[in-house]
């Protein structure tokens, strides 16, 4: 019953976070590699890319928030602590930690790309 009810829409949900977060970490990655178009600088290219990063963590972490809620026992009767821990473990709390952790990256990105890119190039 735990894999029929549960599983489909872990998928889903994580799916969707894969996605959010593989974007988040590849704009500010391209931004920073990748000429930027003619009539932009690239210090202020990369900084933009910060402004996507956050958004995109931010989906991200509402994705780690519904699969947290979703695996809770207050929110699902048939599931007990024992089903949810040995079938996820520690994962979904660590989804929780990459999206922080990367909206906090886009934060600083936004706030102080220019600076950054400026002194890495």
């Amino acid at each position: 019953m735990f894999d029929q009810l549960i599983k489909p829409t872990y998928r889903t949900n994580k799916r969707l976070f894969i996605l959010f977060i593989s974007i988040s970490i590849l704009a500010p990655t391209l931004s920073f590699f990748l000429p930027p178009p003619p009539e932009e600088v690239a210090d202020i290219w990369f900084q933009r890319s910060g402004s996507i990063t956050v958004v995109f963590s931010l989906l991200a972490e509402h994705q780690a928030f519904i699969i947290n809620y979703k695996l809770s026992p207050e929110n699902n009767p048939i599931l007990t602590m024992g089903d949810i821990k040995d079938y996820f473990g520690k994962v979904a709390n660590r989804y929780t930690i990459y999206a922080l952790s990367m909206a906090t990256l886009g934060t600083v990105i936004w706030g102080y790309g220019d600076i950054v890119h400026r002194i890495a190039s």
